[in-house]
């Protein structure tokens, strides 16, 4: 595992104990998403969540959309921890996995579902390589991630994670042979007293690599200076399609 996952990793393990009472976008995006599933079929045989965290949206999908065979993955094993008590009793199989990696034993999904995660991985690419070989023809990706805007009232001080345009991610899906089916994207903006707080909101999810401070910034004196009360988040939706007779 590279370094840049390892740090990933530890920032989303840290906030195990508090992601939950702070993940309010994971939660509107994941049933906005689970939505766009549900409009496309009510049930599909086998599903795999990507990225499952704490397992809210996971219980979710797994309440709303009828399956047989349901497998769930995360690469941060204290998230998995809070997963595995909010799922136990159910059939759903949870793993430890790093989904940027081929995933050799686990293939024959007619679903994949990711929500706020793929973009954590250094090549979509890669990502959405992994993905096809775990599809069935005829089989779905449905994810949201973050795109170019998130996080703009930090542009000024912090060495922010770059996020790609909802065209490129289309792109690249189309260019391994996907078919988009459709795509939608939204603004959402949260209110903060404060800096500190509106930081921490990031932090307390796992999220703060993606606005790790540049190093003449961090301490104290800088956050006195500034005047941060808002938080755009730029979340496309997309819904894609591996057609018959493709290998």
């Amino acid at each position: 595992m590279s370094a840049r996952k390892i740090l990933i990793r530890r920032c989303f393990n840290r906030a195990s104990q508090t992601y939950d009472q702070y993940a309010a976008l994971q939660q509107q995006t994941g049933h906005r998403l689970i939505e766009r599933v549900q409009s496309i079929a009510p049930q599909f045989d086998s599903i795999m969540d990507l990225g499952c965290g704490t397992g809210m949206v996971t219980a979710a999908l797994a309440a709303g959309v009828i399956s047989r065979r349901f497998h769930a993955v995360d690469m941060a094993s204290r998230l998995l921890d809070q997963a595995r008590k909010r799922l136990w009793g159910t059939s759903i199989q949870l793993e430890e996995a790093d989904f940027e990696q081929p995933f050799s034993d686990l293939a024959g999904f007619d679903l994949v579902f990711s929500n706020l995660a793929l973009h954590w991985s250094a090549s979509l690419t890669s990502v959405f390589q992994n993905i096809w070989s775990m599809l069935n023809a005829k089989g779905y990706l449905i994810f949201s991630v973050p795109v170019a805007g998130t996080f703009k009232e930090l542009s000024h001080f912090a060495a922010r994670q770059s996020f790609c345009e909802a065209q490129q991610v289309a792109g690249r899906l189309s260019s391994l042979g996907f078919d988009v089916l459709d795509g939608g994207q939204e603004t959402l903006t949260y209110d903060f007293p404060d800096t500190l707080t509106a930081l921490r909101s990031i932090k307390r999810v796992g999220a703060n690599f993606a606005n790790r401070c540049a190093p003449h910034l961090r301490g104290k004196s800088w956050l006195n200076k500034l005047d941060i009360t808002q938080l755009t988040y730029c979340i496309a939706y997309f819904a894609a399609y591996k057609p018959e007779n493709t290998s």
